[in-house]
């Protein structure tokens, strides 16, 4: 009865189920504060499980501010080949999705339905194939897209980015108390920009039942390598993700 009370409200939603099929986590980059370095994390975790031997798609829903394809230097002058929906080209091992093939570098101002419509276009339209992992880049804050990836994408365990500074900690207990409420699966807190682990910051994930990942060190160098994937690989903030996930035992990962 859900799927066909689903099909008769956008069928879309059925298209976005059959789409993510194939893929065994999807993981949304979450936080109702920008400027935390959400875009930057995403691109750092993917990479970091590309060279596991993992395969990788990483999805830009920031859709009127995308920035991944600056971050993973993605030709944006290439289109996406079509068969039977949009395929991710590849970048360097990481399958990309993003409005900016599209937009030519043009504003997107979006809201409301307009911005919902996108965001579930996108998600319809884009084929996957098989993946162990998805990384969501997400806007900041928690409306329109929060809402939309937490209710048409199943499965989605969210990973939260924060800074250690109050600004950033206080609007990340609402977004914890609101996924722990809908019963949303949280992957771990990782505290972004912070050369050691914040007390606070861990009492935060203790506090809410959440595993704090750990923290990553603000790195001068990864701001000049962003766009270039080698450099990338080549920063301290790049090593220290890959240890985290070493260290925290993600699924698949050695």
């Amino acid at each position: 009865m859900t799927r066909w009370r689903a099909l008769f409200h956008d069928p879309r939603r059925l298209v976005i189920e059959d789409r993510l099929k194939g893929v065994e986590r999807v993981v949304p980059v979450m936080s109702p504060k920008g400027g935390v370095g959400k875009t930057v994390v995403s691109v750092l975790i993917a990479l970091a499980l590309v060279d596991e031997g993992l395969k990788v798609g990483v999805l830009d829903l920031d859709v009127t501010n995308p920035s991944i394809h600056l971050a993973l230097g993605v030709d944006t002058q290439l289109r996406p080949s079509e068969e039977r929906g949009v395929i991710p080209p590849d970048v360097k091992g990481v399958k990309v999705m993003t409005v900016a093939y599209y937009s030519s570098g043009n504003p997107l101002p979006l809201r409301g339905a307009e911005l919902v419509d996108v965001v579930r276009e996108v998600l319809a339209i884009t084929v996957w194939g098989v993946l162990d992992y998805l990384i969501v880049d997400t806007p900041p804050g928690m409306s329109d897209v929060f809402m939309e990836v937490l209710n048409n994408v199943r499965g989605a365990e969210p990973l939260v980015v924060t800074t250690p500074s109050v600004l950033s900690l206080n609007p990340v207990k609402s977004l914890l108390k609101i996924l722990g409420e809908v019963g949303t699966p949280i992957l771990g807190v990782v505290e972004n920009m912070s050369d050691r682990s914040s007390e606070h910051v861990v009492s935060l994930c203790r506090e809410h039942g959440v595993r704090y990942l750990g923290n990553i060190p603000l790195d001068p160098l990864l701001n000049v390598s962003l766009g270039d994937v080698y450099k990338i690989r080549e920063t301290q903030a790049y090593g220290r993700v890959k240890e985290l996930l070493r260290t925290q035992r993600l699924p698949h990962y050695a």
